[in-house]
């Protein structure tokens, strides 16, 4: 090929390249335009002039620009908020540059964020990474398969004119979220509660669990490294006048995520973090990292007593993610505005992790939560400081759920019984007496507005019986996340099978590990409470 030649391929190659970034540029436009977001050209470099509509003209390319670092395309304001799109295209040095500056610059008052449009899923997916995170810190992604659709999806006489349709939401779960056998890693493990309680979170680091979502969780073993196996054969004679050995646990136990933690993202950024809801569903972080389980010691359970004694440094053999996936970004396309969820006891823990997603989607939640009594909640201990404000004095579902995003006026609290003279309110909300399901009534008869609604609930068999009927009264699609005993977590023993109904009305026996454990209430055969 003569040098004529190749300055022709790279020159069209080039072209096709800012014909593509103005593309970009365009779909993002007509999505933001929805919600009045100003949008500009700060590097016409960047782009084909003229083409998709898109204008430029270098010479205002340093006015526009301003302040900002070398290396953003274009960017999106509104209100004092400013959102900076780089393209994968660049430089990896230039854009982690760009990403920390701005980190550093705004700290973690999120009026500024990075979005990088990735070319792909499988572009996004490689820089999603935990091992990529310090390439771009505190940056956010968006993929240009799903920029497509959603601009679709908002404005489709605008789109026809840039694209053609696509038939379907581009989802892809990927490698990452198969099960995985793994040993993880135990960074602490502390009671919740006052002296005495039987309440403990446990937090551990799993590289392999980043690609968990909301209603899914793990099987995780009790006690940390290889068990002990029997090598030799013993006389029976000298077995029968030997000391017992201390009974221990060989199953692994079923938990689900309480909180999940994001390199470079602060464990209460949620409180800041004011995504567009056109455009949240379809934005991503950098994967998690840390999670929090929390677990309730069952007075004869040998296996979560052998939990308690697990100590910082300790490896576990976890089996995970497991369970149905339920994309919670779907509810944006279905019209839900405003999502609650009713935890009861334990049950509330997963619900957390929910919370974070729900937020971060930019849903409106109302949280509902059900505990044996106050002083259950009191957390202390070097874990209290992932909550950022008041960790000396943290309580755990309150703060968890603040953390998230919530304020005290989305937050409903029930005990079983207060004490008098004892702790009725906390960071503004108010713990009343009662049952959570008669909280969860409550609410939903004094409400004047009704934006669509759809509700999540965990817990005790008798709460999920409750909440599935009041819920059906009041119209509220439910959820309910099913707790059961399990053997294997992957659908082989059949041990966790709960009764259900199937669409023609017939009654099954459905596995709760791999059919849910998310189902609709409305699935449920409530008559029949399960082992």
């Amino acid at each position: 090929m003569s040098n004529e030649a190749i300055d022709h391929a790279v020159s069209d190659k080039a072209a096709n390249c800012r014909a593509y970034h103005s593309l970009c540029y365009a779909l993002a436009s007509i999505s933001l335009s929805e919600d009045l977001w100003e949008v500009a050209c700060v590097c016409a470099s960047e782009f084909e002039p003229g083409v998709f509509g898109v204008l430029t003209d270098p010479k205002h390319d340093g006015a526009r620009r301003g302040s900002l670092p070398e290396g953003v395309a274009f960017t999106a304001r509104r209100a004092g908020r400013r959102v900076l799109f780089c393209f994968d295209a660049q430089d990896d040095g230039l854009l982690r540059r760009v990403a920390k500056g701005v980190a550093e610059k705004d700290g973690m008052a999120f009026k500024t964020i990075c979005v990088m449009v990735t070319r792909s899923f499988q572009e996004m997916n490689r820089r999603r990474q935990v091992k990529a995170a310090d390439q771009w810190p505190r940056g956010f992604f968006v993929c240009f398969e799903e920029l497509r659709y959603k601009c679709q999806e908002i404005n489709p006489a605008a789109y026809r004119e840039l694209c053609a349709p696509m038939t379907a939401a581009p989802r892809e779960e990927g490698e990452g979220s198969r099960p995985h056998a793994f040993a993880a890693e135990v960074l602490r493990n502390v009671r919740v509660g006052k002296e005495g309680s039987n309440h403990y979170k446990l937090r551990f680091r799993a590289s392999e669990l980043q690609d968990v979502i909301p209603g899914q969780f793990v099987m995780m073993d009790t006690r940390p490294g290889k068990r002990p196996a029997c090598t030799r054969s013993i006389a029976w004679r000298k077995l029968k006048s030997s000391p017992q050995p201390a009974p221990e646990s060989y199953l692994k136990r079923p938990f689900g995520i309480h909180r999940a933690f994001y390199p470079h993202f602060d464990p209460g950024y949620l409180k800041r973090l004011r995504l567009l809801p056109e455009l949240a569903p379809i934005v991503h972080t950098v994967l998690p990292h840390e999670f929090d389980i929390l677990y309730k010691v069952i007075e004869r359970g040998l296996g979560t007593h052998e939990l308690t004694r697990l100590e910082e440094g300790d490896k576990v053999k976890m089996i995970g993610p497991l369970g149905r996936r339920f994309d919670l970004r779907q509810l944006r396309t279905e019209g839900v505005e405003e999502v609650h969820v009713i935890g009861g006891g334990v049950g509330m823990a997963p619900l957390v992790f929910m919370v974070q997603a729900l937020r971060f989607f930019a849903f409106d939640v109302k949280a509902f939560i059900g505990i044996e009594s106050v002083d259950l909640l009191k957390q202390g201990g070097d874990l209290a400081r992932s909550y950022m404000e008041h960790w000396k004095n943290a309580y755990v579902y309150v703060d968890d759920l603040g953390a998230a995003g919530l304020t005290a006026k989305d937050i409903s609290a029930s005990c079983d019984k207060l004490k008098p003279g004892g702790v009725q309110t906390i960071r503004g909300v108010r713990f009343h007496e009662g049952l959570v399901s008669e909280q969860y009534r409550a609410y939903l008869e004094r409400r004047k507005e009704k934006p669509r609604a759809m509700a999540f609930a965990c817990g005790p068999w008798a709460m999920l019986k409750a909440v599935a009927e009041i819920a059906e009264e009041h119209d509220v699609p439910l959820k309910v996340l099913m707790e059961t005993r399990m053997a294997c977590g992957i659908g082989v023993c059949l041990s966790c099978v709960c009764k259900t109904k199937a669409k023609d009305g017939q009654e099954q026996y459905t596995r709760v590990c791999t059919d849910g454990p998310i189902f609709d209430a409305s699935e449920i055969v409530w008559t029949e409470t399960p082992d």
